[in-house]
């Protein structure tokens, strides 16, 4: 299978959520050509909603994202500082408690809070694909 085939020989930098993107842009495209098809024979596929199904969700506000950048920056910041003076646990430990924030925030999805199902962003999610 083609598309099989070029995703596990992607390259090593990219990471499983660019290939998981990756993925999805492909699946909706031979999906929308697929309704092309469909819709040439008469049928009406709502490409609408596959497209809302297949939107990445997001969990967390602006304030939100904003507060976890400037927390992984003090962070990873305080674990510079603390390196530059010799104490090797502590910097290796603050640099790894601001990469979480940094990469929630990057990824504008927290797990705690879908497991929770809290949102601090105001998108609803349970409104109907709009037509």
């Amino acid at each position: 299978m083609v598309l099989r085939s070029t995703l596990e020989e992607a390259p090593s930098f990219m990471s499983s959520a660019a290939t998981e993107r990756i993925t999805v842009a492909l699946v909706f495209h031979v999906m929308e050509a697929y309704a092309k098809v469909v819709m040439s024979m008469g049928d009406v596929i709502y490409l609408d909603r596959i497209r809302e199904k297949l939107r990445p969700r997001r969990n967390i506000g602006l304030w939100d994202r904003i507060i976890r950048y400037l927390g992984a920056a003090g962070l990873g910041t305080s674990g510079i500082v603390i390196a530059l003076h010799g104490r090797p646990i502590w910097p290796t430990l603050a640099i790894l408690a601001s990469s979480y924030p940094l990469i929630t925030a990057m990824a504008g999805w927290h797990p705690v809070y879908h497991l929770c199902n809290l949102r601090t962003s105001g998108e609803n999610t349970d409104r109907p694909p709009s037509q």
